[in-house]
């Protein structure tokens, strides 16, 4: 379930923001027809059409960037953690060097700080 949850949430949002400029176009199609009866109604319609399509696209791209954001650095600090072989989670056994005593996960295979073999 949790396994490369960046590019779930990622996947997701690419998702939520196709729908919010969907919805958003909608929308300015619903408000744009109230204007539609002003004198020149047509050009005031396309012009609040415009305006509220824009504004809720930029809207949705706004508050999916944070998050998409959020779902890369979850991708990169992932690679960084396999990249470095850190990958304890909890109920990790964590051992001590015998060499120098420093303190290591139980699937490294030497120490890290001195390269002395863990038993």
């Amino acid at each position: 379930m949790f396994n490369n949850i960046g590019a779930k949430i990622k996947g997701v949002l690419k998702f939520f923001f196709v729908l919010e400029c969907i919805g958003s176009v909608v929308i300015g199609i619903i408000v744009g027809r109230f204007f539609i009866y002003l004198p020149m109604g047509i050009l005031w319609a396309f012009l609040v059409f415009s305006l509220v399509s824009a504004i809720g696209i930029l809207l949705a791209w706004l508050s999916c960037l944070l998050v998409y954001g959020y779902g890369e650095l979850i991708e990169r600090v992932a690679a960084i953690d396999s990249k470095l072989n850190l990958g304890t989670s909890v109920g990790t056994a964590i051992i001590n060097c015998p060499e120098c005593g420093a303190m290591e996960s139980a699937g490294h295979k030497f120490c890290q700080k001195c390269g002395t073999k863990l038993l």
